[in-house]
């Protein structure tokens, strides 16, 4: 990965971060459409199928008002640090229950997210799977 793609892409996951910060949403759904298939140009039968696409759930690690600990935030907490090689069992379960909260908070749209994107993935498979027919 080139040093500006990187650069960029770090740049995109802090506005992501700072504007499910700003809402106080702990999990991102990103849905997109997957790279066009050399098949459809070649198919007229294809050119008509649903566009098939590849859906990423982004739970970062952040801080949660409502957690047991208000006031932890692993943006700043010390043993947070990414080159930190020793953890406090307790450090450990701060940070574990802090994500898992954060998920269960987040439950119900993981879960709609997964469902949809099964559902898409399953039409565009029976859809394929009629052409064959």
């Amino acid at each position: 990965m080139s040093r500006s793609m990187l650069s960029s892409t770090k740049e995109a996951s802090k506005a992501t971060e700072g504007r499910l910060k700003d809402r106080n949403v702990k999990c991102a759904v990103f849905d997109r459409p997957l790279a066009p298939s050399p098949l459809r140009s070649n198919s007229s039968r294809l050119s008509s199928a649903p566009e098939p696409s590849t859906t990423i759930l982004y739970l970062p690690l952040t801080s949660n008002k409502e957690f047991r600990d208000p006031e932890f935030d692993p943006e700043t907490a010390d043993f947070c640090a990414t080159f930190n090689d020793k953890w406090m069992p307790e450090q450990v379960d701060l940070l574990a229950d802090l994500t898992s909260f954060n998920f269960m908070q987040e439950a119900e749209r993981i879960r709609s997210a997964v469902k949809e994107a099964y559902e898409r993935k399953r039409a565009y498979r029976l859809y394929l799977e009629g052409l064959e027919a």
